[in-house]
């Protein structure tokens, strides 16, 4: 291994395993093209792995935590002690993406490349120690080059332990409180755009906290604009232990061969980061879940990849860490059988087909405060951002809301424009929060701070006072009647 290992070359797509993929999708008992971008995806991997019929049966997911440093510019709505919390939840089971793994039959990793939290020790969890979370990047590099080398070695290593594994499917997920305003940072850097163009509200700060979150990010490029040529340098001026741990893993399965799911628009940013490090990156063709976002993002067109078929809720306030990657997983799974079905005959499709897109409200009164059943409207920009959400989506047959009018009022819009039917559903209302509704994450720090800690660690255990529990409401959602 050498100190500049993210140089070496990445693994080349087989153009014979390629076109003979493609030549065999028009010998199947199919109408050509019928499974859509299935097709697309089935030939795409044929590429990658060097083989006619790929496979993703094994399903590796790291999940990178670090802390960051920029949180003592109160950029995030949340205190650091939640990055230990959730480590401990992914261990122990209680986490989207742990119950995710477990369905899939996926080995889950945890690495703890450095947090806040003093003599952190957790059976299941790699612990590495490369710092107490980084430093503060608005006034000095987030990282030494040192602890910058040791995180993108610590991505490699999650790679190749999961290539002794067999393991044919990558999913990075990460973890850390304040991770969003370093991304919005290094993508900023690496792809000269306004600050205010990749910026949002992260967990849910409100419009003043986000035009917060834009000034400190802007003050951070200006300290470190000299060096913005360099992308090693900017990825350890701006970046995170857990950021540039996903860089690291993304280059190494780039080398190995391994395919890569890339989840949303936060994780594309660390490919965007891997991308500049090593331009042969993309022929990889890293595939991500599709999303619909409040705000257009260049990360998502640099570099270049293909969309799995899925459903994710959005527009994005928090990290999924992982979950949208294993949400996708079997999209890839399909994709890789899709030759084997049509040939036998079995399991031919009806004909009938249900395309289903989740938007979420864009910014609306309360700004960032728990919202649950309160029933606050949209602010001109939460308007603004659900139009623009919307604007290259569709067509849709039908149009299914909350009652509550931050969503109900654009819904009954939407329809009117499109003219389709809109039903509006009780059950598909917000978690009712109780004695919660209408506090800001700031404020219930200083009213409820171990209740807080404990609903974010695990909200299936725990209930907010005098509010709805969360199996409750998964249930009701669950079982909500189809509208006629």
């Amino acid at each position: 291994m050498t100190d500049t290992w993210w140089l070496n070359p990445c693994k080349a797509i087989d153009a014979s395993a390629y076109e003979q993929a493609l030549a065999r999708q028009q010998q199947l008992t199919k109408p050509a093209g019928s499974l859509g971008q299935l097709e697309a995806l089935a030939v795409q991997l044929a590429g990658l792995q060097g083989q006619v019929k790929p496979s993703v049966d094994w399903l590796w997911i790291a999940i990178f935590a670090g802390d960051h440093g920029v949180v003592a510019e109160g950029v995030s709505a949340f205190p650091q002690e939640v990055t230990g919390q959730m480590l401990h939840n992914f261990v122990t089971g209680g986490a989207a993406i742990s119950v995710l793994a477990r369905q899939l039959d996926a080995q889950l990793e945890v690495v703890d490349l450095g947090t806040v939290t003093p003599s952190l020790s957790l059976p299941g969890v790699r612990h590495l120690n490369i710092g107490a979370g980084t430093a503060n990047f608005v006034k000095g590099p987030a990282m030494t080059g040192a602890q910058g080398r040791l995180a993108l070695q610590a991505g490699r290593d999650s790679v190749l332990r999961a290539r002794e594994s067999g393991a044919q499917l990558f999913v990075g997920g990460e973890m850390g409180i304040g991770n969003t305003t370093a991304a919005s940072a290094l993508a900023c850097a690496l792809l000269d755009c306004q600050v205010t163009e990749l910026t949002g509200p992260g967990t849910g700060l409100n419009a003043q906290g986000v035009s917060h979150k834009v000034a400190v990010i802007e003050r951070a490029l200006a300290l470190h604009a000299a060096q913005r040529g360099d992308a090693l340098h900017t990825l350890c001026n701006l970046g995170g232990f857990e950021i540039a741990a996903l860089v690291g893993a993304y280059l190494a399965c780039a080398q190995e061969g391994i395919v890569v799911l890339v989840d949303g628009v936060y994780l594309h940013r660390r490919g965007t980061g891997r991308h500049a490090l090593e331009p042969g990156v993309p022929r990889m063709a890293a595939v991500r879940p599709p999303r619909r976002r409040a705000w257009p993002s260049p990360c998502l067109a640099e570099p270049r990849c293909t969309t799995v078929v899925g459903t994710r809720p959005a527009p994005g306030r928090g990290q999924w860490r992982g979950v949208g990657g294993a949400i996708a997983a079997p999209g890839l799974c399909a994709a890789r059988a899709d030759g084997d079905v049509c040939r036998s005959g079995r399991g031919r499709p009806s004909g009938m087909t249900l395309h289903l897109d989740l938007l979420r409200h864009g910014e609306t009164e309360l700004g960032g405060g728990l919202r649950g059943s309160l029933d606050d409207a949209l602010t001109a920009k939460g308007w603004e951002q659900m139009r623009a959400a919307v604007a290259a989506q569709g067509p849709w047959d039908r149009l299914i809301s909350s009652p509550l009018q931050r969503c109900a009022r654009f819904a009954d819009e939407l329809g009117a424009r499109l003219n389709v039917p809109v039903s509006l559903e009780k059950d598909l209302q917000e978690l009712h929060f109780g004695a919660w509704e209408g506090q800001s994450a700031a404020a219930l720090m200083e009213t409820d701070a171990e209740g807080l800690g404990r609903f974010w660690a695990d909200p299936y255990s725990f209930t907010p006072p005098q509010g709805e529990p969360v199996s409750a409401f998964s249930l009701r959602v669950w079982r909500r009647p189809a509208p006629a």
